[in-house]
């Protein structure tokens, strides 16, 4: 798998490595037992620091997503037997870090803390009234995990 980073994007390299590798896994270009680059090799292809590329692969071990072995490299974990508490923690954990990136995006555009809460719970507000119910499909082999 081909891994690009947009230098322009509001958003961190960190986070851009980590959604690529989480999606190449969602989407099943990255299959349990894949061996990723090293991340010196990683880091070297992407010109960025080793510890943003080391800080992803132990957020996505932590997650459960990726398995490192030392001296032998960091794979792709098999996820095909999440259990469902685990697999709601993971998406809690996305939601935060969701409306962290929305929460940092805003202040770094000038906005308050207060301004920000006043537009999401507004958002929020309109959801209700216009009774709006986002669907989402998902595709892939990872039935449990998209559960």
């Amino acid at each position: 798998m081909d891994f690009h980073l947009d230098r322009d994007l509001p958003i961190s390299l960190f986070e851009q490595i980590k959604g690529q590798i989480t999606y190449g896994i969602a989407l099943g270009k990255l299959n349990a037992g894949t061996l990723l680059p090293s991340v010196r090799e990683l880091a070297k292809k992407l010109n960025v620091a080793p510890m943003t590329v080391a800080r992803v692969y132990q957020e996505l071990t932590r997650q459960g997503l990726l398995v490192t072995q030392p001296r032998l490299g960091t794979y792709v974990a098999d996820i095909s037997n999440l259990d469902e508490q685990y697999g709601r923690q993971l998406s809690q954990e996305s939601l935060r870090q969701t409306v962290y990136n929305c929460l940092r995006q805003a202040l770094i555009r000038g906005y308050t803390i207060h301004e920000t809460r006043e537009m999401f719970l507004e958002v929020i507000k309109d959801y209700e009234i216009a009774n709006i119910q986002p669907h989402v499909v998902l595709v892939g082999n990872f039935i449990r995990a998209t559960q």
